[in-house]
């Protein structure tokens, strides 16, 4: 089970490089997603 929370966007977004897969930066987003474990 995982736990989503929706939150506010970003001004900008930086890219990354992590088991082989390298994303890019990006701009301004309108929201964003926390994805975690739910608390017992």
């Amino acid at each position: 089970m995982l736990k989503v929370k929706v939150i506010a966007g970003q001004a900008q977004y930086a890219g990354s490089t992590k088991n082989g897969v390298t994303s890019n930066d990006y701009g301004p987003w309108s929201v964003s997603f926390v994805i975690g474990r739910p608390t017992p």
